[in-house]
């Protein structure tokens, strides 16, 4: 393998392959022997591989970005840094445009194993100045701090692995200034988003799309951010492209069944989590959503299976907890209702919409103080879910509660201004009639 100083090993996220395959082929210009985690799946032969081939590197470059440390999508990178850490390689940080060495998301999604990667000191790499970033990286930083660095051998499979991949790399022309452009907008668009400027991020996401026709993430997040904006076929059609880009993506499938089932369109909405279940059974978000939609079809059975399921993966999911005791709840058991909603404010406590449910499940039980408690609870934590002052104002009302019970009406009809539906109607009545009883 050559000089042992000179072998290099980057890791990075699907969003950022153009950056991290130009900095690939600016390190190779310059002589040295490194590997890029190219292919980015779940097999367990291909991540031995990875993790083989992290061992027989010195370096190990980091590409981070304000998209990479997303915990739903950055498992696959945290068990490579996890392997660099345990094998105490040099590991380079390299902040891309947006995310500072010292930015907020990283201190918080940096914990546990990953901790030692704050104290790392790293290379900011621009669209703009992007080889000054690499003479930086290379003068300053691919140097060994230890001389006693250990290399482990490469078995004939990753060889061969390195070899193809090799091949493929030198094959590809060199990455061009739009397609790094097109990965700082779309980064833009991610952090636009996580701050709820939903309507600036479509703009940065469109932008990237426009360089970069088939940038299937940035489809992603632009009809993650245009469901946001309450633009659900342009939500739909995003997902379409996504798929269309990345077909064995399940997330995307996940992704367009939740707008299947805003629609009301529960058929399509089930069909997209079976579909995404298919491609990886373990997905406790697939099994919970596909109970949502069940159950709103009127599938108590199918729900609380998938419920299970989603639970049996994730047993913390509080969701999950909440969703299956309503349907519990509609199936008259109250007692298990009650138990599911009691598990998810164990999880968590300040979950307002277990406390609701499980306030309505008391009053239909007949312990009315119980189901004033969990209302008032609810409203503590959720003061404008209007919906909770009607509930505790009636089981007020029923308790003879009559001056509390005509206050929560009055400010159930306060919230619930604007809403064509409901229970206003019931609210102006009670009302009336309280206003005679407390004369």
């Amino acid at each position: 393998m050559g000089r042992i100083d000179k072998t290099v090993f980057i890791s990075y996220r699907r969003n950022n392959f153009y950056t991290a395959l130009a900095v690939y082929q600016h390190l190779k210009s310059r002589g040295y022997d490194i590997s890029l985690d190219f292919k980015n799946t779940s097999g367990t032969d291909y991540q031995q591989n990875i993790f083989d081939d992290i061992r027989s590197r010195a370096h190990f470059l980091l590409i981070l970005s304000p998209s990479s440390l997303d915990e739903k999508e950055a498992k696959w990178l945290h068990h490579t840094i996890e392997i660099a850490i345990e094998e105490k390689r040099h590991i380079i940080p390299i902040f891309l445009e947006g995310l500072e060495h010292d930015n907020q998301s990283i201190r918080e999604s940096l914990t546990g194993k990953l901790a030692p990667l704050k104290k790392l000191d790293g290379v900011e790499l621009s669209t703009e100045n992007f080889s000054d970033g690499i003479e930086k990286l290379s003068k300053r930083h691919l140097s060994l701090l230890h001389s006693d660095v250990l290399l482990s051998p490469l078995s004939q499979t990753v060889e061969k692995r390195i070899l193809h991949q090799q091949k493929i790399f030198n094959k590809m022309r060199p990455v061009k200034k739009k397609e790094l452009l097109a990965e700082k907008l779309f980064e833009e668009g991610y952090s636009l988003a996580m701050n709820e400027n939903f309507a600036e991020a479509i703009l940065s996401f469109s932008k990237a799309l426009h360089i970069q026709p088939k940038f299937s993430a940035a489809y992603r997040n632009r009809g993650l951010a245009r469901e946001k904006e309450g633009d659900l076929e342009g939500a739909l059609a995003d997902f379409d492209q996504t798929l269309r880009f990345q077909p064995n993506f399940p997330q995307a499938h996940i992704d367009r069944g939740i707008v299947y089932s805003r629609q009301g369109d529960f058929e399509k909405a089930i069909k997209d989590f079976s579909q995404a279940l298919e491609m990886q059974a373990d997905l406790a978000e697939a099994h919970y959503h596909r109970g949502n939609a069940r159950g709103a079809r009127g599938d108590i059975a199918g729900a609380i299976r998938d419920y299970d399921e989603a639970l049996h993966i994730d047993p913390n999911y509080a969701e999950a907890f909440n969703n299956r005791g309503i349907e519990y709840y509609n199936q008259g058991d109250f007692k298990k209702a009650i138990s599911n909603f009691n598990q998810a404010l164990r999880i968590e406590p300040n979950y307002a919409d277990a406390y609701i449910n499980r306030g309505l499940t008391h009053s239909a039980w007949g312990k009315i103080n119980d189901a004033i408690a969990n209302f008032t609870q609810a409203i503590h934590l959720a003061p404008n879910i209007a919906a909770t002052y009607y509930h505790l104002a009636k089981a007020l009302e029923k308790n003879e509660e009559y001056k509390a019970a005509l206050s929560n009406y009055q400010k159930y009809l306060y919230f619930s201004k604007g809403i064509q539906y409901g229970n206003q109607d019931s609210a102006k009545e009670a009302i009336q009639r309280l206003r005679k009883k407390t004369k």
